[in-house]
């Protein structure tokens, strides 16, 4: 009787529930979210037309956690999505008595390419030794639209040149992405004074040519004489709010970080600071992206001891975050590398959790000088690449050790070759990717791969094997190269500790 019940009733009722599931299925009504069950997991798919806020890759460090959106596959060539209305030209700039406008925010818009500076490159280098304006912008990667050099002549007379698009190569397929606008002095300008008083320069969208808007200039890329620098060289430092005084000498190593956002540590930070210092680096350079009052404190604390440039990184409130790679990490860097280009002989590019660490030799000084010595055709070096070991910031700390770096020892053993950092000869480089270099000034220049043995990027983050596939998370190593700088980084440290605490005690 009851198996008569079940078969008159319960198994028409799920023939039924099963034709409209398949149905609706098929007319797109239940594709909102399906669950798909696979070798006991269960993953949510949504369809790429939701509207529903992407989940956020998150990377849990001693600096904090971190929405990571840039924690993409490196070989992500998809275009992202395409946003359904034309974005808004914004008014960033102020107008000026001849019409044109001034730049006065961290980019400016030129039709619809926002622009966030603007480089004389005279470089000897040079192909034909013809200097050029470089002009780092961020524009849609289907746009056609273009840039345009406009060069006063005087006596109202006007030059235009038509600028060269460069596309730089990890802009991942995003809606937006990083590209380089060069274009060409003119004859005219090279051989007339006004040269001489170039601070400033008018540029145009093609699509507009009427419609001018004037930048400074934001520095030369090569200085004959730094000793005999004067307010009266040929591109004098900027005056742009959010630039720091030039160097006042050609220095050894700079270091540059990329876009810096979240809940960051401050004693992480000192240690990061001061270690790099340790290490050779004369100076770092800052992109603020969204930081804590506490670490602007910080940082603003070291930026009037001179040793760090701090350079405000904010972007058009109407892009999304998804629309460009890593909050525009790429054009950050291109940035850095021709605003030292004439500051430092080498720049080194790493992240808050990076350090390059030699084997045998303390400083990078000694590195580099050891590294010359092994090639006979240093000249056409442009730079050097590093491979990373993964420290694991979740391992049992040791005891023996005071800050947290000093107490990280253990690292895989097998190293990684992808997650490669850069030391650079900038007057050598045309554009610099995150983890190699896209283009040298000259084809017959090279990178040199630097043997681990002699030095390494110590990555203090869980190992990760992602695109490797001959990476190995679980076999580690005890790794002490550290301790060697262990006495040196404690006394900066406490140093550092005494000289800011003020900055923190609360008003009384």
């Amino acid at each position: 009787m009851r198996l008569s019940l079940v078969y008159k009733l319960v198994l028409p009722g799920l023939l039924v529930l099963y034709t409209c599931v398949m149905v609706g299925l098929h007319l797109g009504f239940l594709q909102r979210a399906v669950v798909v069950t696979s070798h006991n997991k269960n993953f949510l798919l949504i369809p790429e037309s939701s509207d529903e806020e992407e989940p956020l890759y998150r990377h849990q460090s001693h600096f904090g956690v971190y929405n990571q959106k840039d924690r993409r596959p490196l070989n992500d060539l998809h275009p992202y999505r395409k946003v359904k209305q034309e974005h808004q030209t914004l008014k960033l700039m102020e107008s000026l008595d001849d019409g044109t406008t001034l730049q006065t925010k961290s980019s400016t818009s030129v039709g619809n390419v926002s622009v966030f500076s603007v480089y004389y490159d005279n470089r000897p280098t040079l192909k034909d030794g013809q200097p050029c304006m470089r002009i780092i912008g961020l524009k849609r990667f289907n746009s056609v639209e273009s840039l345009i050099c406009h060069f006063n002549y005087g006596h109202n007379t006007w030059l235009k040149v038509h600028t060269h698009s460069y596309e730089m190569c990890e802009n991942h397929g995003r809606y937006y992405g990083g590209w380089i606008f060069s274009c060409e002095i003119p004859e005219e300008i090279l051989n007339n004074t006004v040269l001489a008083k170039l601070t400033t320069i008018s540029i145009s969208s093609n699509l507009h040519p009427e419609k001018l808007v004037k930048l400074k200039i934001t520095s030369s890329t090569f200085k004959e004489s730094v000793e005999k620098s004067t307010s009266s060289d040929i591109i004098p430092s900027s005056e742009h709010s959010n630039l720091e005084p030039k160097i006042s000498q050609k220095q050894k190593f700079g270091l540059c970080l990329p876009p810096i956002f979240g809940d960051i540590s401050l004693s992480l930070l000192i240690q990061f600071i001061e270690f790099s210092k340790i290490l050779g680096a004369s100076h770092l350079t800052f992109y603020i992206y969204d930081i804590t009052d506490a670490v602007e404190k910080l940082l603003t604390f070291y930026k009037e001891k001179g040793e760090v440039t701090l350079v405000d990184w904010r972007l058009s409130p109407q892009i999304n975050e998804r629309e460009i790679w890593y909050h525009g990490q790429l054009l950050a860097i291109q940035d850095c590398l021709y605003r030292h280009m004439a500051d430092f002989e080498y720049l080194l590019f790493v992240d808050l959790d990076e350090f390059l660490l030699p084997v045998h030799n303390y400083s990078w000084s000694d590195m580099v000088h050891s590294l010359r010595n092994f090639e006979t055709d240093s000249p056409n070096v442009a730079g050097f690449s590093f491979k990373s070991a993964f420290f694991d910031p979740k391992q049992v700390p040791d005891p023996s050790q005071q800050l947290t770096f000093l107490q990280l020892l253990q690292r895989n053993k097998v190293l990684s070759s992808v997650r490669t950092k850069l030391m650079v000869a900038p007057q050598k480089i045309f554009e610099l990717g995150i983890h190699h270099v896209s283009k040298t000034i000259h084809k017959d220049m090279r990178i040199l791969e630097v043997d681990p043995g002699i030095a390494k990027i110590h990555h203090y983050r869980p190992c990760i094997i992602n695109y490797e596939p001959d990476m190995k998370c679980y076999s580690e190593e005890r790794d002490e190269t550290i301790l060697k700088y262990a006495t040196h980084l404690v006394e900066n440290y406490q140093v550092i500790i005494r000289e800011t605490l003020d900055l923190f005690v609360p008003d009384r």
